[in-house]
């Protein structure tokens, strides 16, 4: 698909040709990055929870230390 958009372009000229292969090269690095901002907030969101299992059993232990007081 790109080849078809790609000869069509050079055929506008070298500029059009050279506006294409920058503008494809931009889009799949974009996906590339798109991709490992999506591990790193998948990774982070996981820890998350654990911050939050955490939190949960801080209070559990707040409320048992209360209740014995």
């Amino acid at each position: 698909m790109w080849e078809n958009v790609m000869s069509i372009a050079l055929n506008y000229g070298l500029m059009a040709g050279l506006f294409v292969g920058l503008m494809v090269y931009v889009l799949k690095d974009a996906a590339k990055r798109e991709r490992k901002h999506m591990d790193i907030i998948s990774a982070l969101a996981e820890k998350f929870k654990v911050v939050e299992d955490i939190q949960k059993e801080i209070a559990d232990l707040k409320s048992e230390i209360r209740s014995r007081k």
